[in-house]
């Protein structure tokens, strides 16, 4: 399969709207989610590379016993067909929507539906019984191996504006115990 140019579709929402904003984009699409230097990698080598050796940072703790990654799968949000309460869980347990790594700048990679026959369901995680292991029941899929770019049908990056916060009392302190070190 021939390497894409991916276009980028840039938008940007404030955090309080952007469940609204976002899932409708999302919801009935299998996706995958990354940040502004893993999207820079993906299109410069036109794939989307497997982690099971560990050549990429984690993004998380629980990354070292994820699911995905200790079989040499690609993590991918499945949200075709997936109950608001499923949803609702999934963010509670994994906000994909902004995951911390992104820094207020998830880009999301969606691919098109004549790749969906490729996909492993979360179910193998949980026939497999493999609960120790870190997976997200209803909405993860994985991939076996790399994802060439031809795969994405649309590319979105999502700037999201944060409510400027003033300091609490704690923060304060904290400041000022910090400036008299």
């Amino acid at each position: 399969m021939k390497q894409k140019k991916l276009k980028i579709e840039n938008l940007s929402c404030h955090e309080s709207q952007l469940r609204d904003f976002i899932l409708p984009i999302l919801r009935g699409n299998v996706f995958h989610v990354t940040d502004c230097s893993g999207f820079k990698g993906i299109a410069k080598d036109g794939l989307i590379r497997s982690n099971k050796n560990g050549e990429f940072p984690y993004t998380y703790p629980q990354s070292a016993r994820s699911y995905a990654r200790t079989r040499g799968y690609i993590s991918l949000f499945d949200l075709q067909t997936t109950s608001d309460d499923q949803l609702e869980t999934a963010l509670s347990n994994y906000y994909f929507l902004n995951p911390a790594f992104t820094k207020n700048n998830p880009i999301f990679l969606i691919f098109s539906t004549s790749f969906y026959p490729a996909l492993i369901p979360w179910t193998q995680a949980r026939d497999e019984d493999a609960w120790s292991e870190a997976f997200i029941p209803h909405v993860e899929a994985f991939h076996q191996g790399d994802i060439l770019t031809a795969n994405v049908s649309r590319v979105v990056s999502v700037k999201i504006k944060r409510a400027k916060r003033p300091p609490n009392s704690l923060c304060r302190a904290i400041e000022k115990a910090f400036s008299q070190l």
